[in-house]
């Protein structure tokens, strides 16, 4: 066979099989043949000795609170918390709103009716009432969350870990979309009272080097963005403001995206 002849099978054997065959997925490690046909994958590998993961960080997570609260959070949710721990929210004032914001099709359905919205609207609020009455604003929240850590600092031995501060807040808005029109307050905010107990993530220097190397694509960009996850429960309301502010009561921050072990815990 000539060497022109193999050269054109060699080229549409590639072809076809970057047609047949599917890509790697991302990260994963190729191999020589992955390679010849698809080239060297953009982001290295996760994978590292247990030695080297040893150095980063330990090896299991530890959820101190097994029953904390879950579920996802959003302006409803808050807009409960708010109700359960207001002084001066008045059930008979907001009968017409809550009724629109929980039963829209009841509201719409018997809005010409007096008689009949009226009787809907007291069956609505008792059961509103009830469900505010279960919620428990002293119950452990988790919350999942994200963080960038800065340059190592040789001198303190550790990078900097931009989490938390005083003017941090995490913010819930009301569905302009979906939402109908009320007079209830349009965002809620989350203030942490004690952020300072997170502290940043130190690390020896040669521990800190392979850790680096590990946030490190191809071309040498490095993800500073490390998941995180941190309790916390309800100590006050701004029910003028629509602020709530919590009490952080430990966490853990993560090596990956795709790898949960435990760099920090606080």
């Amino acid at each position: 066979m000539s060497k022109s002849v193999a050269l054109v099978l060699s080229i549409f054997f590639v072809t076809a099989c970057k047609t047949t065959l599917p890509s790697p997925p991302d990260g994963a490690e190729r191999g020589p043949i992955s390679e010849f046909i698809w080239g060297k994958s953009d982001i290295q590998s996760e994978k590292v000795s247990d030695d080297v993961l040893a150095e980063v960080s330990p090896s299991k997570i530890n959820d101190k609170y097994q029953d904390a609260y879950d579920d996802g959070y959003n302006w409803e949710y808050f807009f409960t918390a708010y109700r359960k721990m207001s002084k001066y929210f008045s059930y008979e004032q907001s009968a017409t709103d809550l009724m629109k914001v929980y039963y829209p099709k009841t509201y719409k359905k018997y809005r010409n009716d007096e008689f009949e919205l009226a009787s809907k609207k007291a069956e609505a609020v008792e059961r509103i009432k009830q469900d505010t009455n279960n919620f428990d604003e002293t119950r452990v929240h988790k919350l999942f969350t994200e963080w960038d850590f800065g340059k190592y600092d040789f001198d303190k031995g550790e990078f900097p870990l931009e989490s938390l501060s005083s003017t941090t807040s995490y913010r819930f808005k009301q569905d302009h979309i979906r939402m109908p029109k009320n007079k209830f307050p349009r965002e809620f905010k989350l203030y942490l009272t004690n952020p300072e107990v997170i502290g940043d993530l130190k690390m020896a220097p040669e521990k800190a080097k392979v850790f680096l190397q590990k946030k490190k694509n191809s071309r040498g960009r490095i993800d500073r963005e490390l998941p995180a996850m941190f309790y916390f429960k309800f100590v006050r309301l701004d029910e003028g403001e629509g602020i709530f502010y919590g009490e952080v009561l430990g966490g853990e921050v993560y090596y990956g995206k795709d790898d949960k072990r435990v760099i920090k815990s606080f």
